[in-house]
């Protein structure tokens, strides 16, 4: 959130020579130095919070950034909480993804404190996404693809690095009606949540 405020001023300082004039909510007329404003912003480049800040100026996407790889885990200290058996859970970094190298796990070891790792063998998972770039895209190729083949990006190279280590194989596919998931009026669900209610897949 950082970043992206500061990319914003930073290009507002850099564009102090444009005016812009009394704006009305009702009028839908597109702001005539709004492509102008875009350029600025596609030209940001500094060390963010978040590591290298790189913009594509095709897309207009980040690029050239790391993802961490967060894991819940239970404290190795083994104390449990007062008044309870639960142990303490710490988040741990166990791996980093980036767009040219994709995914390097740091810790491949199963965790012998829970039989999670045994109940996902041998087991095939379905598994619900949508479209986001570059979490989940469509692979470009000059042949047809299918299945999973179709797919790139952070969630596939996550994805076949788990199932090589926990032993179970997975179908992805496109949520139908293209949603993450909402409530409506009734407080029904849509997207990608209503799948998993429904028990359509898995896994999101």
């Amino acid at each position: 959130m950082y970043d992206a405020v500061y990319m914003v001023a930073s290009a507002s300082q850099r564009a102090s020579q444009i005016t812009v004039s009394s704006l009305q909510c009702h009028r839908h007329k597109p702001w005539r130095f709004g492509g102008r404003f875009m350029n600025m912003l596609k030209d940001a480049q500094w060390d963010g919070l978040t590591g290298q800040i790189v913009i594509n100026k095709t897309d207009g996407l980040r690029k050239e950034f790391d993802l961490d790889v967060i894991s819940l885990k239970e404290d190795g200290l083994g104390k449990p909480n007062p008044g309870t058996n639960r142990l303490n859970k710490v988040w741990k970094k166990i791996g980093v993804w980036n767009s040219n190298s994709g995914l390097n796990l740091t810790e491949t070891n199963k965790d012998t404190s829970t039989n999670v790792t045994d109940s996902m063998a041998n087991r095939t998972l379905i598994v619900t996404t949508i479209l986001e770039n570059p979490y989940v895209m469509y692979k470009k190729s000059d042949k047809p693809l299918y299945g999973n083949d179709r797919f790139e990006g952070y969630c596939l190279d996550l994805l076949k690095e788990l199932s090589n280590i926990l032993g179970f194989s997975y179908e992805v596919k496109l949520v139908s009606d293209g949603k993450y998931g909402a409530q409506n009026d009734k407080g029904e669900w849509n997207g990608m949540v209503r799948e998993l209610i429904d028990h359509v897949s898995l896994h999101t």
